[in-house]
């Protein structure tokens, strides 16, 4: 690595920054419908909005980010050289997101994210959806049938009236609650990680939580509050509601 041309001047994480604009756009769809007042597309907590789609896409991001800055930045790999890890690391590149967010922290801590806890269903779920919008199929058969029943499962989907319930799978995902739980997400992956740093790596790198931090329910309830907006209310017609 000391032989190699250095073209850039200094290197940050970009996670934080891409937390950040995940986040502040949920905080955005809640400031257009306050804008709106009426005239918007709402169920309770869930406001209608194409962000949704890219909630998922920036989740992901942030994932690869937290992955590649954690294990493979300059730092770690001049401080772990000795490490397994590096001496198959040009391979180990090539590895998925789901096998890099598995065996990344084995190599290093000698031990990985719990496959039975709902955060790594939700962390796959994620990864499948923004692979199936990033390579998107024009089909009746194609699509992430197992993540939109899973954002189902959980009431994150955006509700379908009784009456011409039909859409496309990728409309189920305009809502701010999937933003909402993509955020989450990302904020329990960041916790977990945590959990799982040896002493000597926390000293070294070790991730800062009090960036990541989650948007719970109580939280967005006061907040619809505060901008006049009832967290119970519905304004969509399409549930025969009067606007």
């Amino acid at each position: 690595m000391e032989d190699k041309k250095i073209p850039f001047g200094s290197a940050s994480p970009i996670s934080p920054y891409l937390y950040m604009n995940l986040y502040n756009s949920y905080i955005n769809e809640i400031n257009k419908a306050k804008i709106k007042n009426k005239g918007f597309r709402r169920y309770k907590l869930h406001i209608f909005s194409t962000e949704g789609l890219n909630g998922f896409l920036t989740a992901n991001a942030i994932l690869e980010a937290i992955i590649h800055e954690q294990f493979s930045s300059d730092l770690i790999r001049n401080e772990y050289k000795e490490n397994l890890l590096f001496e198959i690391i040009e391979k180990a590149e090539k590895w998925d997101i789901k096998m890099k967010i598995e065996k990344f922290p084995k190599f290093l801590f000698s031990k990985t994210f719990n496959k039975s806890q709902d955060l790594y269903s939700d962390i796959i779920q994620i990864i499948s959806i923004r692979n199936c919008i990033t390579h998107y199929q024009y089909s009746l058969y194609e699509g992430p049938e197992k993540g939109v029943k899973h954002l189902r499962n959980k009431n994150l989907t955006y509700p379908k009236p009784e009456k011409n319930g039909s859409s496309p799978w990728f409309m189920e995902l305009f809502s701010t609650e999937c933003i909402r739980f993509c955020i989450n997400t990302i904020s329990l992956f960041v916790e977990e990680l945590s959990k799982l740093e040896s002493p000597k790596y926390k000293e070294l790198n070790g991730i800062n939580k009090d960036i990541f931090q989650p948007l719970k329910e109580d939280v967005v309830k006061k907040y619809f509050l505060e901008n006049n907006i009832n967290p119970d209310g519905i304004d969509d017609p399409s549930f025969d509601v009067k606007l």
